[in-house]
């Protein structure tokens, strides 16, 4: 069985002008030592995995903070049916 959950942060950060790079810098300038990695923040905008609610919230806190816009998880992820995977 393939994924079920697709993120589309890669076309949120396209469609705001916004890189992952100049993201991931606004979630350690928020977090600090506790802000998720580099290479979390790259790994979801190509699609690797399913991110979990520590790295969604501070993702989708840091695009508000950017963007100005209210952002929630389904602007960022879809759920797609088991038919529709292709395995």
């Amino acid at each position: 069985m393939g994924q079920v959950i697709r993120s589309h942060l890669g076309a949120v950060l396209e469609q705001h002008g916004i890189t992952a790079y100049k993201l991931s810098k606004a979630i350690a300038e928020a977090y600090g030592d506790q802000a998720i990695k580099q290479q979390t923040v790259y790994a979801v905008v190509k699609g690797n995995g399913v991110p979990d609610a520590r790295t969604l919230n501070q993702i989708i806190t840091a695009l508000r903070g950017l963007t100005g816009r209210e952002l929630q998880v389904g602007d960022l992820l879809d759920w797609v049916p088991d038919s529709e995977v292709a395995s």
